[in-house]
C-alpha cells in the first residue's frame, strides 16, 4: 500500500499487529515499524487502523512507532 503524503511503499503484516509495518524500496524492505493499540482491541480493527492511519496520517504514525532498520 502507498503512504499518504510521502507516496512510499509499506507493506501490513495481517498475522500480528506488533512490529508488522514494513517500509519497502522496491521489493526490498528497508524498515520495519512497530506500532499498535491495546490489545484488548480485535486484530482486524487494529489492522485497519494501520492502513487508515498510513494513508491519511501518515507523519503522525510514522513518528510514534519504533523503527527497525532492517539488514542490507
Amino acid at each position: 500500500m502507498e503512504g499518504g503524503k510521502s507516496k512510499k511503499t509499506y507493506k501490513i503484516n495481517g498475522r500480528t499487529a506488533s512490529g508488522n509495518i514494513t517500509e519497502l524500496d522496491g521489493k526490498k524492505e528497508v524498515v520495519r515499524y512497530c506500532v499498535h493499540a491495546d490489545y484488548t482491541i480485535p486484530l482486524g480493527d487494529q489492522l485497519l487502523t494501520q492502513l487508515l492511519h498510513l494513508r491519511h496520517d501518515e507523519d503522525h504514525i510514522i513518528a510514534s512507532a519504533n523503527k527497525t532498520p532492517l539488514a542490507a
